[in-house]
């Protein structure tokens, strides 16, 4: 049996801590990566390691969303790409002779475009920040109460869970309501005490499946912010904000009309780059034994078949039906996701990923090394890869 008591990173003040980092966004991310381990660990010792939980799987989402969050490398890549390209300096060179011609008082220089490229990658950033918090700050403390209401039930309190679940609000997630997550907590309630382990794999596949779809549904308006973002109008905006700083006041009209009629290529240059790198940074996912492109197929598990055998015909009806439903066929290899954005084609895509990696153990490595965790659980930001 588990040990009944909750362990202290994982322990409700210990969440509302780790939420309440509002003026540190980087610390606050790693530490709901290493928080959702910790939840991950709390689940599988009391449900069996065998399959990979929900809170697994958001260890290593959140644990890419950080390499983002941090901007790790974007600046570099982004202004070796802008540098680099053929049109960049002749760009470069016609607004100084714009300015010039108008005698404007003031030097257009480079860092005042890379200044407005950081500031608007920044805002998807930010996006990206808010949308690990949402989900953070509401799976959490339930993850939480759930391991808890765990330990009192495999000691006979058969009314432990159902006081988590009255806690949650009645209704779809689509209207604010918790209904997924309240049958997913059944499931995996059901998964505890479950002797069969082909039946328990299913029932942790099904309360994964209606995690992830709550999820992904409040992670929406986040992944749709990010993905499809304004970019041009927004790097126009910041570039011509920072043009002006120092500059004459009555040369700031003749600075905004040349940047207006001579800044859509170099904005179209920067959205193209843009485009480049999010391939990159939001369409793969880091796991300990790879990175997944999201949009390409998943790949079977080195040395194993995509789909694990106890998972590979269900006999669940509503297993079948959730699998079923951003997919026409259930044992389908076609899996990649033709728009991230668009929450069914991501739904596809996850709902494959957790099938296919639910029984894989390398997915219960640590995110962090040994030194790096405790410093994080110190409030401390550790140094080395992240």
């Amino acid at each position: 049996m588990a040990d009944t008591k909750l362990s202290h990173t994982i322990s409700q003040d210990y969440i509302r801590n780790i939420i309440a980092l509002d003026h540190d966004p980087i610390l606050r991310n790693l530490k709901i990566t290493q928080c959702y381990f910790d939840l991950s660990q709390g689940i599988a010792s009391r449900i069996g390691n065998e399959n990979v939980n929900w809170c697994t799987f958001a260890t290593w989402a959140s644990k890419t969303a950080g390499r983002f969050i941090r901007m790790e490398n974007i600046n570099v890549h982004f202004h070796d790409k802008l540098y680099n390209s053929t049109e960049y300096e002749d760009w470069i060179l016609l607004i100084k002779d714009k300015y010039a011609e108008l005698e404007i008082d003031h030097s257009f220089e480079h860092h005042q475009l890379h200044t407005a490229a950081h500031n608007s990658i920044a805002l998807i950033s930010a996006d990206i920040a808010a949308g690990n918090l949402k989900v953070f700050s509401e799976l959490g403390p339930i993850f939480s109460e759930m391991i808890d209401a765990f330990d009192l039930s495999l000691e006979g309190d058969t009314a432990a869970i159902e006081m988590v679940l009255q806690k949650l609000i009645p209704g779809k997630t689509e209207m604010g309501g918790q209904e997924l997550l309240a049958n997913a907590i059944r499931d995996f309630h059901t998964a505890l005490h479950e002797k069969d382990h082909y039946v328990k794999a299913e029932l942790v596949l099904k309360a994964n499946a209606q995690t992830g779809m709550h999820e992904q549904i409040r992670l929406q308006p986040y992944i749709a912010a990010a993905m499809e973002a304004p970019l041009p109008k927004t790097f126009s905006n910041s570039l011509k904000h920072h043009a002006i700083v120092g500059a004459p006041l009555e040369s700031h009209s003749k600075i905004h009309g040349i940047l207006d009629i001579l800044i859509q290529p170099i904005a179209k240059k920067v959205h193209d780059t843009w485009l480049n790198l999010s391939t990159h940074y939001l369409m793969t996912l880091e796991l300990p034994d790879g990175i997944l492109h999201l949009g390409h197929d998943l790949p079977s598990p080195e040395g194993a078949n995509l789909f694990p055998e106890h998972l590979l015909n269900p006999q669940d009806p509503e297993l079948n039906n959730l699998l079923l439903l951003y997919d026409n066929e259930l044992n389908t290899l076609h899996s990649k996701a033709r728009n991230w954005a668009v929450f069914e084609d991501r739904m596809h895509y996850i709902l494959n990923l957790f099938r296919s990696r639910q029984r894989h153990p390398p997915l219960h490595t640590s995110p962090f090394e040994i030194v790096q965790t405790k410093l994080l659980h110190e409030n401390k930001l550790p140094e080395g890869k992240l």
